[in-house]
């Protein structure tokens, strides 16, 4: 059986997705400016007919709705694409500094986002019985753009194929629909994640851990990248094939800030000899419990 390339991906689309935004950007100038809703005067600006313009939104309420959520959205996006640049290469950091640009002002002030998710269920379900090549876009595709500068420092570490994996898996997380899962779904206290300080006296834990698995070479996959990342680990691999490492750091909240209170070695030989001296004191090993776990 074939593979059906998904629409959006086809030039035609594209197309459509450039109309859709250059309205939707007119009606987002016009909303600035202080304007009453017109469809006329925003196909105008938009340079396309007002019968295009009506494919695309169905009233000129619905395309001011969409274009007042928009006006609040983009100062968003604005903010969020200046602090993920400034949170540097690292692929975590800056998708903690877009998380907490956009995701936390969708939880802060819910309406516009969920007027936007609603304006983009209604597009669906007003086309969902044209045929694909009739259909026009439900999505500006914002939420791929940021997901993108997210990941971007990790394309000169792996395959394109991965980068795109990690890039769909966060669009699962990242964005309205997350929003309101958390919300509507799990019932999140909005306020819950933006505690911005721990109270006194809380106990957490940060738990860290690396694992050599024995099949790596089959895990990572092929190609170019691959190899140099086996080839690089390949001494590390024979000498700790099959075993894993976890630390777990234990932290205090106090009233002057937070306080680790476990004391482990970071570096490997440190780790190792502190091992050593816990092994020359520990009783022996009962062999017939070993045996059960071969390595």
């Amino acid at each position: 059986m074939g593979m059906t390339v998904p629409y959006e991906r086809t030039g035609r689309t594209r197309q459509k997705a450039r109309t859709r935004a250059a309205l939707l950007r007119a009606a987002v100038e016009l909303v600035r400016e202080g304007r009453s809703p017109s469809m006329p005067e925003a196909a105008e600006r938009a340079l396309v007919s007002v019968a295009t313009a009506y494919r695309y939104f169905t009233s000129a309420e619905d395309l001011w709705s969409e274009a007042a959520s928009e006006a609040v959205f983009e100062t968003t996006l604005v903010q969020a694409d200046a602090v993920v640049h400034e949170a540097g290469p690292d692929p975590l950091d800056r998708l903690e500094s877009l998380i907490r640009a956009v995701g936390f002002a969708m939880l802060d002030d819910q309406a516009p986002y969920r007027r936007l998710a609603k304006a983009a269920l209604e597009q669906w379900f007003r086309q969902s019985e044209l045929p694909e090549s009739e259909r026009t876009p439900v999505r500006e595709g914002r939420r791929r753009r940021q997901i993108a500068t997210v990941v971007d420092p990790l394309r000169v570490q792996l395959s394109k194929k991965d980068v795109d994996r990690i890039a769909r898996a966060l669009g699962v997380v990242v964005g309205t629909d997350a929003m309101i899962a958390l919300i509507d779904g799990v019932g999140l206290d909005v306020h819950d994640p933006m505690l911005p300080t721990l109270e006194p006296g809380t106990v957490f834990m940060i738990e860290m851990g690396a694992y050599v698995r024995r099949n790596i070479d089959k895990i990572v996959g092929e190609g170019p990248k691959s190899a140099a990342f086996l080839a690089k680990t390949a001494a590390a691999r024979a000498k700790y094939a099959g075993f894993g490492a976890r630390l777990e750091d234990e932290y205090f909240s106090t009233a002057n800030g937070v306080e680790m209170t476990t004391n482990w070695p970071r570096e490997i030989a440190e780790v190792e000899a502190r091992a050593q001296k816990l092994r020359a004191s520990a009783p022996p090993h009962d062999a017939a419990v070993l045996s059960k776990y071969p390595r």
